[in-house]
């Protein structure tokens, strides 16, 4: 009882909804019962309002709600404008991960694809030693596959701020196809930092990727580095650095050195719709040159919400790739171009166990001066998102 009272002094959990106040200063005050519906209501009208999300926070942790409190608390940091805000705030994240360091997170997601083995839809290959007929004959192949996994993460809040995370992930790609059937085991070390107004996070993680037979056949070593901008009025601008070092067991000329650089620009059109812009630059430099390229992509979303119905979104993204060697059995360095066009939908009422499904399907159109990787597909998933 002792950690609650003393929780509840530094959170300071606003209680009666009527009274608001900055967080810092709900920092002195008592906690008592809270409005709930008012508080929900006020938060589901405007998401910035900080009294409420703040009163929310201390009601889900005396609730014991401890997953949901950390969520508030986070959203509160990303948008912190005092230094006192952030250290109350911190104090907050840190009682909280102390009553429930550790968490465990399951995940589903049916993956559905009008050609899942990205079969090209050309049924002749020239080459320079005659012509080649393609496995798939120039028909795609429909498959549906399901997607299981779970995750299971320690973390704490040091003296200093900084959130430190452990994580353990395991995911498998189930497919009726043999050959298509996949797992893979992530671990990641992150640390986190809050500012005012903006956050950073650098990760190390492994990937360790089994085939369907179990075999280990990759290994990938990886660092990266994101720091987001939080502008104020929704607009975000995010950075982000990928640096991998990867290894196929299989065939060594596929293993390589990889980056990637991210930039995107997340901001409001109107009270309902939001938008973001964004750009990469990728680059991999395999054991062969006509494995290595270089990759621009440049992509758009937006989404709109619909009181009492849910969400929508469309985006699309264009990307263009340039091989460094002549693609074997041709006089060229291959060169592709990729256009994805899609949409999604994720309903406001209906969850179960608190996620709500996410339903997204993406036209896919992959051009390339080497006939044999031409193709079309249509993909879709259906991923059950955890929801506060």
């Amino acid at each position: 009882m002792k950690s609650i009272l003393d929780f509840c002094k530094v959170v300071g959990f606003v209680m009666t909804f009527g009274i608001m106040q900055a967080p810092s200063a709900q920092a002195e005050t008592s906690p008592k019962a809270i409005n709930l519906p008012a508080v929900l209501n006020a938060l589901k009208e405007n998401p910035d309002n900080r009294q409420a999300r703040w009163a929310l926070s201390g009601w889900l942790f005396q609730s014991e709600k401890y997953d949901a409190a950390k969520f508030h608390i986070r959203t509160l940091l990303r948008s912190t404008k005092t230094e006192n805000d952030r250290r109350v705030l911190l104090k907050a994240l840190k009682a909280v991960e102390e009553k429930s360091p550790w968490a465990f997170n399951a995940d589903f997601a049916v993956l559905p694809s009008s050609n899942v083995y990205r079969y090209t839809y050309n049924d002749r290959f020239e080459t320079v030693f005659g012509t080649f007929l393609p496995t798939g004959g120039g028909t795609a192949v429909s498959g549906i596959g399901l997607s299981l996994g779970g995750t299971l993460s320690y973390a704490f809040v040091t003296d200093d701020g900084s959130r430190i995370g452990l994580s353990a992930q395991l995911q498998q790609s189930l497919y009726e196809d043999h050959d298509l059937q996949s797992t893979r085991l992530r671990f990641g070390v992150k640390r986190e930092q809050f500012y005012i107004g903006s956050e950073s996070a650098v990760e190390a993680y492994s990937y360790l990727r089994f085939d369907g037979d179990t075999e280990l056949y990759r290994r990938d070593f990886g660092l990266k580095y994101t720091h987001k901008w939080h502008l104020g009025d929704g607009k975000q601008v995010t950075v982000g650095l990928d640096m991998q070092d990867r290894t196929d067991l299989s065939n060594a000329d596929l293993g390589g050195q990889f980056a990637k650089g991210d930039l995107s620009y997340t901001f409001p059109v109107t009270d309902k719709i939001n938008a973001a812009l964004g750009y990469s630059f990728s680059g991999f430099k395999a054991g062969l040159d006509h494995n290595s390229y270089v990759q621009h992509q440049v992509s758009a979303q937006i989404n709109r919400s619909f009181k009492g119905i849910g969400n929508a979104g469309v985006f699309a993204a264009y990307s263009v790739s340039s091989y460094d060697g002549i693609y074997p059995a041709t006089t060229m360095a291959r060169k592709d171009r990729k256009v994805t066009l899609g949409g999604s939908f994720r309903p406001e009422r209906f969850q179960i166990k608190g996620a709500r499904p996410r339903m997204t399907c993406s036209q896919v159109f992959h051009q390339s001066n080497i006939a044999l990787f031409d193709y079309r597909a249509m993909d879709c998933s259906l991923v059950f998102e955890k929801s506060f």
